[in-house]
């Protein structure tokens, strides 16, 4: 219960843009001293389908120097991330409503598939309209598919 309290924190300094035209869809939000970037663009296929792949990132002048990564970087307050995410995710089928989700989830030593068992309990709970398809071909990623149903 406290865990689905948790992920359901909607977070005030949300910033949150979107724009058609050029088919992108970006969040950020301020967790600690650090800034999360939640970035997408889409395709749209003749077949009218719509392919959204994501990417995740953060800057931290305490922990990068202010200079964006896609590395895990060990900050902490990862509910607080996954909160975050999530609220990102549901913006995006809101406004774009794309029928393919595709992004990966870095593995290290220390996390192992621990952020990776997170995204697939957290999108299993939240996006019932999607299937999910998860590929670990034992390299350094876990790579995540979401059609709808």
């Amino acid at each position: 219960m406290i865990l689905n309290e948790i992920l359901d924190t909607k977070f005030t300094n949300f910033k949150e843009d979107y724009n058609q035209d050029d088919r992108v869809y970006e969040t950020e939000a301020k967790i600690g001293d650090r800034t999360i970037h939640f970035y997408t663009d889409w395709t749209k296929f003749e077949d009218g389908k719509i392919l959204s792949e994501i990417e995740f990132s953060e800057t931290s002048p305490s922990k990068n120097g202010g200079k964006r990564t896609y590395q895990l970087t060990g900050s902490g307050n990862e509910f607080a991330v996954f909160a975050f995410i999530k609220q990102s995710i549901q913006g995006l089928i809101k406004n774009v409503n794309p029928d393919i989700i595709k992004f990966n989830a870095l593995k290290t030593e220390d996390v192992g598939e621990g952020r990776a068992r997170l995204y697939k309990k957290l999108f299993k709970r939240e996006l019932k309209g999607y299937e999910m398809k998860v590929m670990d071909d034992g390299t350094k990623q876990v790579k995540f598919t979401l059609e709808k149903k």
